[in-house]
């Protein structure tokens, strides 16, 4: 009978000591998964803020890189019109000299001036064709710098979409 009586209260004693393990075993769960969830939350708001960082940077960068480009179109646009400029004044002289020379010029003419005119000719022609060759370059380059106002201005727009995606995704921390 001593058995009999001693069986529930051992079993209520065991009950209660393990219940409270269990409790107390829950409850260390729960702490620790509550710390890995802020653990994580607290990583992910670290890795945006440098993303953002590094994000920006990157924009001050294309901002620079903007601005350095209008600077070097602006200055292949004056360039490219001076050299116009200089190729037709080179025609300009040309026609004039060429005008200057008649038949009776070139026959009975002075030797002298004839040589001068035709020296005059050539380096106008010379000058001409230099003119040309760089005109044609600076707008050659006009057209790359066109290239790769696209290729920047492509890039900027990625970047200020992703500095707005950074900046939606902000943590509650």
């Amino acid at each position: 009978m001593a058995f009999e009586s001693l069986f529930p209260g051992l079993t209520g004693w065991l009950t209660r000591r393990l219940a409270g393990a269990g409790l107390a075993a829950l409850a260390a769960a729960a702490l620790y998964g509550g710390w890995l969830y802020l653990r994580q939350e607290a990583l992910q708001e670290w890795e945006r803020r440098g993303r953002l960082e590094t994000a920006r940077a990157d924009r001050e960068k294309l901002g620079r890189a903007r601005e350095a480009l209008a600077r070097r179109t602006t200055a292949l646009e004056t360039e490219a019109a001076a050299q116009e400029e200089r190729r037709r004044q080179a025609e300009n002289v040309m026609a004039e000299l060429r005008a200057g020379e008649g038949w009776w010029e070139r026959w009975f003419g002075d030797r002298g001036k004839n040589v001068e005119r035709a020296d005059r000719i050539g380096r106008a022609e010379s000058l001409r064709d230099e003119a040309a060759a760089r005109c044609k370059a600076a707008r050659q380059s006009l057209e790359e710098a066109g290239w790769e106002r696209q290729g920047i201005e492509a890039a900027w727009r990625r970047i200020n979409e992703e500095i707005a995606f950074l900046e939606r995704e902000r943590s509650w921390l």
